[in-house]
């Protein structure tokens, strides 16, 4: 049955054997169902069933190439899907169906990828979105990845996996090669690039790029670690490591001894005399487990008064530990300096000696 008419039904069901194919009109029915055996065709008008179902049992829904009118799935107002452009996947309306070149992009959830354009062939490609308003404000970027309600709101970026609640809002707008692992996880400048973070809510404290985090913080508060534990390490002995430090701010590194990263080279002179004034000591911690082992050391309150320069502080300014690397050339210079004494009271001694 083919027409270029309305069909308006009012009895119970409207029944065809073979196809049903409607080419500039629409079907309407106020009964219970529309069946056609062979096909249901609109070849230019919608399928709607505003009280019912609309079933195919044994075949396939086939939609023009989508544009801002066309081509698309429609749930009252919202486009449930609709594919277009160049392989282009929008769902739960996602999307925006007027961009310029975007192409390759999976999209779902209300509002993600809403200002897709691609300026140019290339832009706002491959990019990947699952979550309310994911992506929403990417206009160019291509190759991103962000899993969650609200993340990643780069508009050029390219190459960012952001996977959390709100990661990467509201940066990096326009950085590149970031990877965030957590709710509200985010940078703090537009162009902050190839950062990973890893926790809830981490996030630095100024603008900075090729910088790893993991968690916000020492503590027990929503984000914060604790204690940490990595596998690999202990009882591992490598020739040629350096021992790493860590400061109160949690940043890690290691020393260097090379003279072009050093200024205002001088020798030590009785700045080690100091040492003399130290009082080791034995102690426990609180936190082993009994029986608790016997340490050897010092205790940074005491070394405060005599030698601030050796003090490692909190964040509160408090002394929290010691800097005891520094206590190898202070020793160095103090037994070169006995060394000499020594060869002193030996020549005096030897020169006595052969006088007798």
């Amino acid at each position: 049955m083919a027409t270029t008419n309305n069909i308006n039904n009012t009895v119970p069901s409207l029944t065809v054997n073979g196809n049903l194919v409607v080419t500039a009109g629409t079907i309407s029915t106020s009964a219970s169902s529309i069946s056609a055996a062979l096909g249901l065709t609109a070849s230019n008008g919608n399928i709607t069933a505003t009280s019912g179902d609309v079933v195919v049992s044994n075949g396939n829904v086939i939609l023009s190439a989508s544009n801002a009118t066309v081509g698309q799935i429609i749930s009252g107002s919202t486009i449930v899907a609709s594919t277009p452009g160049t392989y282009n996947l929008f769902l739960g309306g996602a999307g925006n169906t007027t961009f310029t070149h975007a192409s390759n992009n999976v999209c779902i959830g209300s509002g993600a990828c809403a200002a897709l354009v691609g300026t140019s062939v290339g832009n706002a490609s491959y990019n990947c979105a699952a979550g309310q308003s994911c992506l929403s404000l990417l206009t160019d970027g291509s190759y991103n990845c962000a899993v969650g309600s609200g993340a990643a709101v780069t508009t050029t970026g390219n190459y960012n996996c952001m996977f959390g609640n709100g990661s990467g809002s509201p940066y990096p707008s326009t950085g590149s090669y970031n990877c965030f692992f957590g709710a509200s996880s985010t940078s703090y400048a537009a162009g902050d690039s190839s950062n990973i973070y890893i926790g809830y809510y981490v996030h630095p404290g100024a603008a900075e790029s090729n910088t790893l985090r993991i968690g916000n913080a020492t503590g027990t508060a929503p984000g914060q670690i604790n204690i940490a534990y990595i596998g690999g390490i202990y009882g591992k002995a490598y020739g040629g490591a350096t021992p790493v430090l860590i400061n109160s701010s949690s940043l890690l590194g290691t020393t260097t001894s090379n003279r072009d990263s050093k200024d205002n080279i001088a020798p030590i002179g009785d700045d080690s005399s100091v040492i003399y004034k130290m009082q080791p000591v034995t102690f426990a911690f609180i936190q082993d487990p009994d029986p608790k082992p016997k340490q050897y050391g010092l205790i940074a309150q005491d070394i405060e008064p005599i030698c601030p320069e050796m003090v490692n502080y909190d964040l509160d300014g408090k002394p929290a530990a010691l800097y005891y690397n520094f206590l190898v050339p202070m020793l160095i210079s103090e037994f070169q300096k006995l060394a000499k004494r020594i060869a002193v009271l030996e020549a005096k001694l030897g020169g006595s000696n052969g006088n007798e």
